[in-house]
């Protein structure tokens, strides 16, 4: 699953652009916040406004320390459902059914080892109307207005890239704001009907009946 340049996996050629992804938070995570030390050992550190301290060689083994607070989430529990190309969904799916990967998998950290299971199939079908019980999260520009339920927008999230082949770089190319929701909502969509999917087949039983949009 790997590339020969890092950042190809951001390329229009590459085969993720034709991959949809919808994201579906399952249980509200808990937050726990907490105190630590990093180490600068570099000679130069900048500080507010431009300014520069200048370490002196003598500690430059030992560092500086910085006071950080830092927030994690505990009990997060997302679901993915995945559309791409079959002969790549075929070894997607062997993978996560063997629990096959390239990288250990993780949330934002690397210390933060995430697990992840294979659920099944499902079926959907492309919505007859724009008024929906919305499983996923979506983009805010995606709902016209909200019928029932409860949610928060998350501002100027990154949601799309640009990929610069001759330097093997990426530049950010869209901010999205998300509508970020834990249980299922009725809203009426801002999009095609057929750009949201109801959920005709699950081996989940409460998804039956609910719709989903790719983001």
């Amino acid at each position: 699953m790997g590339t020969k340049k890092r950042n190809a996996i951001y390329s229009s050629k590459h085969y993720l652009s034709k991959t949809r992804i919808a994201l579906q938070v399952v249980k509200k995570p808990r937050m726990l916040a907490y105190k630590t030390n990093y180490f600068r050992t570099k000679k130069i550190m900048n500080i507010s406004k431009g300014a520069k301290i200048y370490i002196p060689m003598d500690v430059e083994d030992r560092g500086v320390r910085s006071p950080v607070n830092i927030t994690l989430l505990q009990d997060v529990h997302y679901r993915l459902f995945i559309d791409m190309p079959k002969e790549k969904y075929e070894e997607l799916k062997r993978r996560l059914i063997n629990h096959e990967t390239v990288f250990p998998v993780y949330l934002g950290h690397a210390n933060m080892r995430a697990y992840f299971n294979y659920i099944g199939e499902i079926e959907i079908k492309e919505n007859n109307d724009n008024e929906v019980e919305l499983l996923s999260l979506s983009r805010a520009e995606q709902i016209k207005n909200l019928q029932q339920g409860e949610f928060t927008i998350i501002m100027s999230v990154p949601f799309d890239y640009d990929y610069i082949e001759k330097n093997d770089r990426i530049e950010l190319s869209q901010l999205a704001n998300v509508v970020y929701h834990i249980e299922p909502i009725k809203v009426k969509l801002a999009i095609a009907p057929q750009e949201s999917y109801k959920i005709v087949k699950s081996p989940i039983e409460e998804q039956l009946n609910k719709s989903l949009v790719f983001i």
